[in-house]
């Protein structure tokens, strides 16, 4: 992250976060958690530029749940909406912007948002070539040696 940020791009954590729908965790303690997170990070002298969270479920029947967050939204991935809010907000260009994700919907929201995509890991299952991610990368060394020009990332 730390490179990123030396880097023309912005770090920007898109995350579904469906505990707090099914009622097994709070806004609260979420924020707790991002804190946390930003702290460790920190550590390196990295940060990030912005969290963005979709806290809804679209299936019902846990005990406990918060019935006014089950629902089909447009921000919980594979939907785009968390990252046209930051291309929005942040007034991103889009055909220079990157998704970097551990699971396909990381992959589908990105390709429906208009950025080029990156599968990290080596266990992605595509039903055809549509959802195959525009490059993958089983390392963090690999993620830079693809996103940032050569001299950025040694």
């Amino acid at each position: 992250i730390k490179k990123i940020n030396k880097s023309e791009y912005l770090a920007i954590l898109v995350t579904n976060q469906p505990m707090i729908a099914k009622g097994k965790l709070s806004f609260l303690e979420l924020k707790k958690i991002h804190n946390k997170l930003e702290t460790l990070i920190g550590i390196n002298g990295a940060y990030l530029d912005d969290i963005f969270y979709c806290p809804h479920h679209p299936d019902s029947g846990f005990p406990g749940e918060i019935p006014e967050l089950k629902i089909k939204c447009k921000c919980r991935k594979p939907s785009p909406g968390m990252l046209l809010d930051a291309i929005s907000k942040y007034n991103i260009d889009v055909k220079d912007s990157w998704m970097i994700g551990d699971h396909m919907r990381d992959i589908e929201a990105g390709k429906a948002a208009g950025v080029k995509t990156i599968f990290f890991g080596n266990e992605y299952k595509t039903l055809n070539d549509d959802d195959m991610p525009d490059n993958n990368a089983l390392t963090h060394e690999d993620v830079l040696e693809i996103i940032l020009p050569k001299n950025e990332h040694i």
